[in-house]
């Protein structure tokens, strides 16, 4: 009998069923099947593995949930400037679909950024206060966090010998996409076992961040391990309690590190050694290509366009055909410089939109937690910055989660401004004090002469 199929059956009824009466769970629902794919968790076997069932099962939950809030009070936010550029960039790669070499591969490339754009719309509509805003973050945590603890557990048990891997037919199946994932999503947990006020989910969420870091090191990704570090200094450099991450970097290098097998090292040696790698090389070869082509065509090539076909007209040599291996060249050969440079605006004006928002959020009295995941979401976009230099992940869903993170963070912000919450009531001492309800009391209770 299939009991994952059956469990996760059961796990979206109830969930589309509480939808019904809090819609933003729509929301949670479908961050979590984006990043966790529980249908391909539940194992190739499973009659869950490719059933559409599931995607029907979220749309009808969102829709549900969007006539509700057509009825309701949906009240979008202030998206910005950067909501606006967000706003080009997807109308850009229409047209550079428009005008791809492989219409047909780009058009399937360009509506799942779409569906990512809509969850993305969706959860600036949904997500609306304090609450649920951190529920959307526990949910991204939990949901990448999951393929680290567990991979993590099987790295010490195999003594490091085998590589961790993601979900099967995602962004992130492969070691290095797994790897540059759970190092985007390391700062989420560093912010929620800060948000915590509880004793045993701090000690839990401390474990887990280190099972996390053994996986990311299991992965055997030179670029990850890379960006692990330049992720831990400013991680160190942006925490309000330097002390605890300072304990996790000095028990990744004197523990963890020296845990690993020796053709850990091996690899790790190649970084130098870069011209006789043939990855590496690969790598570079693709990087000249998407150069040639952005130069050659104002719109690129579209999504999908790293082929023998245009390796033979753009590469260096054409005969080593493969990927960008590189958000910024991924967006150069298929979108063009223009659409490079719209990446580019998007993210970094994110960050500054972060400082801001942190710098207004450290002045409250009871929204400073706001001011410390903004802090996190910019240790986030460093790890895209910099372990998105060796992966092709420029059209995966959580650096968008992370603008509407931004975005909200910010609305939230200027709505305590205008409606600040009500200092508690003084607690009353003398019985005269109190407010007198015996209207409300039942005939019984009254006094009778």
């Amino acid at each position: 009998m299939d009991l994952r199929g059956i469990a996760l059956i059961s796990a979206i009824g109830l969930l589309s069923l509480l939808a019904l009466r809090k819609p933003y769970v729509s929301v949670l629902m479908l961050a979590w099947m984006s990043f966790m794919n529980p249908h391909r968790v539940a194992g190739h076997w499973s009659f869950v593995y490719d059933m559409p069932l599931f995607a029907a099962i979220i749309a009808l939950a969102l829709a549900l949930s969007g006539w509700s809030f057509v009825n309701g009070k949906a009240r979008f936010p202030n998206i910005g400037f950067v909501g606006f550029l967000l706003i080009l960039f997807v109308a850009w790669l229409g047209i550079t679909t428009y005008t791809a070499y492989y219409p047909t591969a780009a058009l399937e490339g360009y509506s799942r950024f779409l569906k990512i754009q809509l969850a993305i719309v969706l959860t600036l509509l949904m997500i609306d206060s304090d609450k649920k805003l951190k529920e959307l973050v526990w949910v991204i945590f939990g949901s990448i966090a999951f393929f680290g603890i567990k991979g993590g557990i099987f790295v010490v048990l195999t003594g490091g010998n085998f590589r961790v891997w993601g979900p099967p037919q995602s962004f992130i199946v492969g070691n290095n996409e797994l790897a540059l994932a759970l190092i985007m999503t390391l700062p989420l947990g560093y912010f929620l076992y800060q948000d915590t006020e509880k004793k045993w989910l701090k000690s839990l969420m401390i474990g887990f961040l280190g099972i996390m870091t053994i996986s990311i090191l299991a992965s055997y990704s030179r670029g990850a391990f890379l960006a692990l570090g330049c992720t831990g200094i400013f991680l160190w450099l942006k925490s309000s309690k330097k002390l605890p991450i300072a304990a996790m970097m000095i028990l990744t290098v004197l523990v963890l590190i020296p845990f690993m097998p020796d053709k850990w090292f091996d690899r790790m040696d190649t970084i130098e050694s870069y011209e006789t790698d043939a990855s590496a090389q690969g790598r570079i070869n693709a990087w000249h290509m998407a150069f040639n082509l952005a130069s050659d065509r104002i719109t690129g090539g579209g999504y999908d366009t790293w082929s023998r076909y245009t390796f033979a007209l753009y590469a260096p040599n054409p005969t080593d055909v493969k990927d960008a291996h590189s958000i910024y060249f991924e967006v150069m050969g298929e979108h063009g410089f223009t659409g490079l440079l719209l990446f580019f605006m998007i993210f970094s004006l994110t960050w500054m939109k972060a400082s801001g928002i942190k710098r207004k959020a450290l002045k409250t009295d009871d929204q400073k937690w706001i001011g410390q995941l903004m802090s996190m979401c910019q240790v986030s976009l460093v790890a895209y910055a910099t372990g998105g230099a060796f992966l092709g992940l420029a059209f995966w869903d959580l650096p968008y989660y992370l603008i509407a993170i931004v975005i909200i963070s910010g609305s939230l912000l200027e709505r305590h401004k205008i409606h600040p919450k009500q200092a508690p009531l003084a607690r009353t001492s003398t019985t005269a004090e109190l407010p007198q309800r015996q209207d409300f009391l039942p005939g019984f209770c009254q006094k009778t002469k």
